[in-house]
């Protein structure tokens, strides 16, 4: 469509260029000898022609209301006062009179009586073009057709002033003229925008018309006057008689026409109370549909929402299609029949199909309803199809930017649904969009309480992996807990019986959280358990580890974990850690970090990690507590994003140190709690405390 405005747009610019360039040969040559008037004569009627079509182009997509029109075309006719204006005062505009024609006396007044009258006749157009949409509203069949006779008109009473000369007059031209302003008459009767019109709307419209009327009909007495006598019918004569007549035509319909539209809107204030009422009845109309709402499952809601759209819209058929969540190879929407009254599915596709494209395509590109007056659809739907379909509405239905659904509505009569009828279907497909929009949310409520339930047995699945029951030994006191951030999480903990006189402990974080960590976490935990019974070396079960999980987790994820075995005859600890938290050891000695070198696992395929990797030996000492963490616990944050730290969590440590393993990772968590202010967790928090008994 665009590619084909702008053909015509360049098209008139040529047309208009060839004018220009024939008026300068003929300023040069002086005589027309070579035929070049008629050429002229032949390009203005083209000009007329493009102009028109493409401002009709220009003007079919806009919707706007009739006191925007007018005010359009009055600053239209300002225009052209303007110019009349312009070049009333222009000091070189002169030509020369012979006894037929005008002829320009320098380059000055070509230049200036080009440029004067592409304009005048843009304008001109444009007014045309608006009054045929006004005509054109709420239009009945033989609307079109009768237009049609008045542009024949006007044409044909220009195109016989062709030869005009200025002392000849044409015989054919007056019964022409009288034809013409008989079919002016007859068309500035159409005038039912009038009637839709609000009070407001009204008050601006006869403002309006005060101006408008007045200098349309002196713009018309202007160039409909003799050459002899109006500088500005010297101009358009010498440029053609057939573009003088041409605008002084359109001028004269213009004047008629509003002069009638400023009566009829006067005479209309009387009975704006009975519009009024209509307002209300629409208002009504809106309450009533506001009872769809109350209907919560789909299939009663659309089987409802056709019922309405049947009695509301006197329609004698309707279906309702929804916007389905998946997409076509071409990445646009899909959509499937919801429901449907007084129509079957087969009929449905012809419908869909009889333009050669299907609504629903046109509906995702421009989003606004379509409305097709008179639909002709014998040949391919049957004399059954086409006594049910005449005339078709096609909704789109958009909440939140977001297309949900397209409402057909169908007419069994040509031109069944006038404007007063679009604005109660437009506001009947609100309420439907309301009603869809909401039993949508019903829908993914009721899903969401679905997931909720998932996700809480997922939950208690995960819990189940984890260990059920702690290792008991004389020498040893353990305790462990996990608390996810989200209803599963990353993080883990586990213990292995190594032999008789070992145990190995593991505490790991999956990077990120929720399905995903969780997933991993249950994958590391089977490694774990099958590993363990293998490599009695920290290290070595890590090496291992790295090597069957690498290339199995997404690039951007890893796990970072901290293993020891613990010797429970002689208390030596062997640890070693894999990017994880360091370990926490508070004895009579010391109270520090233990913090062996390497890296995550899964962040390298072998050489690195190993090489990376160290294992250190640990002799404990009577009532050293071990404490395996995650970073859950040291980035937990408060309300103003303050972390609760590490020196925190050390001094925590410190304080509780003195009670079992069971209330020293109780006191953390409580601490930990009391700091975010019960705010969620930040990431999940895992904490493994042992304490060594004897010496």
């Amino acid at each position: 469509m665009k590619a084909k405005k702008v053909i015509f747009i360049i098209l008139s610019i040529l047309v208009f260029v060839q004018v220009f360039l024939i008026d300068i040969v003929l300023k040069s040559l002086g005589r027309d000898r070579l035929g070049l008037f008629s050429i002229k004569q032949i390009l203005l009627i083209a000009g007329i022609v493009l102009f028109y079509i493409i401002i009709n182009k220009i003007e079919e997509n806009k919707d706007r209301n009739a006191v925007s029109k007018i005010g359009a075309i009055l600053l239209l006719i300002a225009g052209i006062m303007v110019l009349f204006g312009i070049t009333s005062f222009l000091p070189y505009i002169e030509f020369t009179f012979t006894d037929r024609a005008i002829e320009a006396k320098n380059y000055f007044t070509v230049i200036a009586s080009n440029a004067f009258s592409a304009l005048i006749l843009f304008f001109t157009t444009y007014i045309l073009v608006i009054i045929k949409n006004f005509i054109f509203s709420n239009r009945k069949k033989e609307t079109a057709r009768n237009f049609v006779f008045l542009l024949i008109g006007i044409a044909a009473t220009s195109i016989v002033q062709f030869n005009r000369d200025l002392n000849s007059n044409n015989l054919f031209s007056i019964p022409l003229f009288v034809f013409s302003i008989v079919l002016m008459l007859i068309h500035s009767f159409r005038l039912p925008w009038v009637v839709y019109l609000t009070r407001k709307e009204k008050y601006f419209v006869i403002v309006y018309l005060l101006f408008l009327c007045p200098l349309t009909i002196v713009a018309s007495v202007l160039i409909g006057s003799s050459p002899l006598y109006s500088t500005h019918a010297r101009i358009l004569f010498y440029s053609g008689p057939i573009l003088k007549e041409f605008i002084f035509l359109a001028l004269l319909f213009t004047s008629i026409y509003f002069s009638i539209a400023f009566i009829s809107t006067i005479f209309h204030l009387p009975t704006q109370d009975i519009f009024d009422r209509k307002i209300v009845e629409i208002s009504s109309l809106h309450n009533l549909s506001r009872l769809v709402t109350q209907v919560f499952d789909f299939k009663d809601l659309v089987e409802e929402i056709n019922n309405l759209s049947l009695t509301v819209c006197d329609a004698s058929c309707t279906w309702i299609e929804i916007a389905d969540k998946k997409q076509n190879s071409a990445g646009e929407n899909q959509f499937y029949l919801a429901g449907k009254k007084n129509i079957s599915d087969e009929e449905i596709n012809i419908v869909n199909s009889f333009e050669g494209y299907g609504f629903a395509s046109l509906i995702m590109i421009e989003k606004k309803r379509i409305y097709r007056e008179s639909v002709d659809i014998r040949n391919s739907g049957g004399e059954a199809l086409s006594k049910k379909v005449k005339s078709l509405v096609v909704i789109p239905l958009i909440s939140h930017a977001e297309l949900i659904g397209i409402l057909y509505i169908a007419s069994n009569r040509q031109y069944g649904f006038d404007k007063e009828y679009l604005g109660i279907i437009s506001t009947f497909a609100d309420q439907v969009t309301i009603s869809i929009e909401n039993a949508r949310l019903i829908e993914k409520s009721l899903e969401k309480e679905r997931m909720e339930r998932e996700l809480l047995l997922a939950q208690k699945m995960q819990k189940k992996l984890l260990p059920q029951t702690f290792p008991s030994h004389p020498n040893l006191d353990l305790y462990a807990s996990t608390i996810p951030a989200y209803e599963v999480g990353g993080d883990f903990y586990d213990f292995s019986p190594i032999s008789e006189n070992k145990i190995g402990i593991i505490v790991g974080d999956v990077s990120g959280k929720g399905i995903s960590a969780a997933f991993y976490m249950a994958l590391i935990k089977g490694m774990f358990q099958s590993l363990s019974n293998i490599y009695e070396s920290p290290k070595e079960l890590l090496v291992n580890m790295n090597k069957s999980i690498y290339g199995h987790i997404e690039k951007n994820s890893f796990v970072s974990l901290i293993y020891g075995v613990l010797d429970l005859i002689t208390g030596k600890l062997y640890l070693s850690r894999a990017g994880h938290c360091p370990m926490v050891l508070i004895s009579e000695s010391e109270s520090t970090f233990v913090k062996p070198a390497g890296m995550g696992v899964g962040l390298d395929r072998g050489d690195i990690f190993s090489k990376s990797l160290e294992e250190m030996e640990i002799s404990l000492s009577k009532d050293s507590t071990c404490v395996f963490y995650t970073d859950g616990i040291t980035e937990a944050r408060d309300k103003t994003g303050e972390e609760y730290g590490v020196q925190r969590f050390f001094e925590s440590i410190v304080i509780n140190n003195n009670c079992i393993a069971e209330n020293i990772c109780l006191n953390i968590i409580k601490d930990v709690k009391l700091f975010t202010e019960a705010e969620s967790e930040f990431d999940d928090i895992t904490l493994v405390i042992f304490k060594w008994k004897i010496n």
